[in-house]
């Protein structure tokens, strides 16, 4: 192994080492202090904005047309921000040439569920009335925001069936992608399986 992997190496344990340890307040003060690594491409403007109640932040690159990715990030429904995600986010979006919309979900154990999805929901519904068509929108997130995109689908699918909405005229966003997706889990005295 190269001198240059070693060092690379010693710095990623270093810097993950022990990232799980601690009360959840320690583990997302240890996130928060990690994003200040993240470095946005050249061409990314971000603003804040609050969506129907909820912190937000749009992360677009100068090539951005009308579409939007509505993005949720990870982090067992307990951790992360858009801090930790913006680089990611804004590399998506740049790839993409769309505008994100990535938001600070309400975390448990503070605000437990259904906070999170009433976010997502509720952020969804802000789109729509800042005048963005549901096919131009992408509802994405890895980890437990994958498992948030799955969720506000699916409430919104069973919404329709029960009210018997023509589809035609309902509001649901043009795609979703879950890259990572947290869902299936279960938990019992040997530890969490998937």
């Amino acid at each position: 192994m190269s001198l240059r992997s070693q060092v690379i190496k010693k710095l990623l344990r270093r810097q993950f080492a022990g990232w799980s340890d601690g009360p959840i307040a320690e583990q997302r003060a240890r996130q928060e202090k990690s994003s200040r690594f993240n470095r946005l491409p050249a061409d990314v403007r971000c603003s804040q904005v609050t969506a129907n109640g909820v912190s937000a932040e749009w992360i677009e690159g100068s090539a951005a047309d009308a579409g939007v990715i509505l993005y949720l990030h990870g982090g067992a429904y307990a951790l992360g921000s858009i801090n930790g995600y913006r680089e990611w986010i804004a590399r998506l979006a740049v790839a993409t040439h769309t505008r994100a919309l990535a938001i600070n979900y309400r975390l448990a154990p503070e605000h437990p569920f259904p906070a999170a999805l009433e976010d997502t929901l509720s952020t969804y519904n802000w789109l729509l009335d800042q005048g963005v068509s549901p096919a131009r929108i992408i509802v994405a997130g890895d980890s437990a925001g994958g498992g948030l995109t799955l969720a506000a689908l699916l409430l919104t699918w069973s919404l329709i069936a029960l009210t018997m909405i023509d589809i035609d005229h309902q509001l649901l966003p043009d795609s979703i992608t879950l890259p990572l997706l947290w869902l299936g889990l279960i938990v019992n005295s040997q530890g969490l399986l998937v």
